[in-house]
This record gives structure tokens, sequence and C-alpha cells, in this order.
């Protein structure tokens, strides 16, 4: 479950968002996709989905022989039809096994006749969660899946994806602001930085590479020399 980047340039109007990436994503891989706000994180998620179209270069995934349902994502600003239940959601989205299990995991068992409009904003993150997983994905695109969620289920939700999804071999690309997540989740890096790739590759390598032993404290280290220029 291969995924290539060559070259690729994304513009909108005439501004540059995406600058000559170039990236290689192997199968079981997690990534973490990191950088501060407009570094173009999300827009790169979507043009390796084809959500949007890149100007030039080259996009070969190989998850494009699953059928959709196997492909999960949870985008930055995921939204649903109000009126819906959560049952009629998870129903509608829902394309082989169950989801009981999970509403019962992350404590929906209450919510499923509640219209999607009543949900807190745990609530809804949860649901989210569980629409992301519900059909056993083979490859997960998650946007700042945590954002919004209190501290137990937070950790709930990073221990799920650390040691289920991880260990099964799934493929993982992440987008966060959250340091820790990294450290939890994803081994290879790929830094952002206005559109282009500045940094990447696997965090022990990457630490040796700036004089770090590794460690959680200096994945922030680490973060900041990469930027140095930007926190000066």
């Amino acid at each position: 479950m291969k995924i290539t980047l060559k070259n690729v340039n994304f513009k909108v109007k005439d501004k540059e968002i995406l600058k000559n990436i170039n990236l290689v994503i192997n199968q079981g891989e997690s990534v973490a996709i990191l950088g501060p706000n407009g570094a173009g994180k999300t827009t790169l998620i979507n043009c390796i989905l084809k959500l949007q179209k890149i100007d030039s270069g080259e996009i070969i995934n190989d998850f494009e022989s699953l059928p959709r349902y196997k492909i999960g994502v949870h985008s930055q600003e995921q939204s649903f039809y109000k009126l819906l239940k959560v049952k009629e959601i998870l129903d509608l989205f829902l394309f082989e096994g169950e989801y009981m299990h999970l509403v019962e995991k992350y404590g929906l068992e209450n919510n499923l006749n509640q219209q999607i409009g009543e949900l807190s904003t745990g609530e809804f993150k949860k649901l989210s969660l569980i629409i992301l997983l519900e059909n056993d994905p083979e490859i997960i695109f998650i946007d700042e899946i945590t954002t919004g969620l209190d501290t137990i289920t937070r950790m709930e939700v990073l221990s799920f994806l650390k040691n289920e999804l991880k260990k099964s071999g799934k493929t993982m690309i992440m987008v966060t602001h959250y340091l820790e997540e990294v450290e939890e989740i994803s081994e290879k890096l790929v830094f952002l930085k206005k559109g282009e790739i500045v940094e990447s590759g696997l965090k022990n390598d990457l630490c040796t590479k700036y004089g770090l032993n590794y460690s959680e404290n200096n994945l922030t280290v680490l973060y900041n020399q990469v930027y140095k220029e930007d926190m000066k």
C-alpha cells in the first residue's frame, strides 16, 4: 500500500500552497505531517486523496485499488447533517462488520437515538472516530483527531491508535500539532514549511542528524531545531 509523490506542486490562483513535494510512504508506516499553521499539511492530505487536483507532478496511490470504505478519513472539519440520529449516520457509513463494540468502547450507547446537532464536541469527535474505524480500513488519514477531546478520552484514542491500529500493520498518515501524539504513534516525520518539505525521515535518524538522543523531550527540541529560524 505504497504512496509516492514526485515533484508535486499545487497553487490556489497564483499562490503556491505546495512546492516540489517528493515523498514516499510505505505500507504499514505511521507518518506524522508537522508544521506551523498554513504550512500546507491538510492540503497535502487532500492532494494525496485526490480531493484537490495538483498543478504538476505525480501522485501514485496503491490504495486506489481498495474499496472506498477501506480508506478511513478523518478531516479537520468533519460535519454531518445535524438532524440525523447517531445510529442513522453509523448505519449510513457501515459497509461491513458492525460498530457496537466501538460505540461501547467510546461510551455512546445512550446517544444512538440522539440527533447529531445535540452532541457535545467530545461526543461528536467520538462519533467521527467510530465512523473512521467501523469498516476496519486498510489505510487511515487523520487530521487533528484529538482536538476538543477531554484528557481521558484523548488518552484512550491515542492508546487505540497505537496499540490496535499501529500494531495491526495499518498505514496511518496523521496531521497534528501535538508532539506527544507523534511520540505515541508515528515513526516517520515530515516537516512542512510554507508548502515545502524542509525535513523528513525516521524519528531516530532525525534526532541523530541534529545531535539529539531520542526522547519525548528531544522531539520538542528537534521540532524547534527544524524551525529555528521561525522561533527567533
